[in-house]
C-alpha cells in the first residue's frame, strides 16, 4: 500500500499515512475520527448515522436495508476519502510532507 510521510519541522515527529481504504474509518467511524482529531467529518458522520439509526428504528421492514446500507455507504464515503483530510490537518499542525 502506498504511503505518505509527513514531518513536524518543530518537533521532529513522523507519521506515516496509508492511502487508499481506512478500515478503521469504516468499521469505527465517527468514533475513530474524534480519536485522529477529525472533528468536523466526524461530527458530520455522526449526525448523518444518528438520523439514518433512527430512520431505521422506525421504519417499516421493507425499507430497513436501505437505511442499514445507507450506513454503510456513509463510512465507505469517509473511509475512501480519509487520507485526504488527515493530510490537511497534519498542515495545519505544522507537518510537511516529505520524500523517504
Amino acid at each position: 500500500m502506498l504511503s505518505t510521510y509527513m514531518k513536524n519541522e518543530i518537533t521532529g515527529d513522523v507519521k506515516q499515512i496509508e492511502k487508499g481504504f481506512n478500515w478503521k474509518v469504516f468499521l469505527f467511524g465517527w468514533i475513530y475520527l474524534f480519536i485522529v482529531g477529525d472533528f468536523v467529518s466526524g461530527l458530520v458522520l455522526l449526525f448523518f448515522d444518528s438520523v439514518l439509526a433512527g430512520m431505521t428504528a422506525v421504519a417499516q421492514s421493507e425499507y430497513f436495508i436501505y437505511f442499514i446500507l445507507g450506513i454503510y455507504a456513509a463510512h465507505g464515503w469517509s473511509a475512501f476519502d480519509f487520507h485526504k483530510s488527515y493530510i490537511k490537518i497534519l498542515e495545519k499542525k505544522d507537518y510537511k510532507e516529505i520524500e523517504v
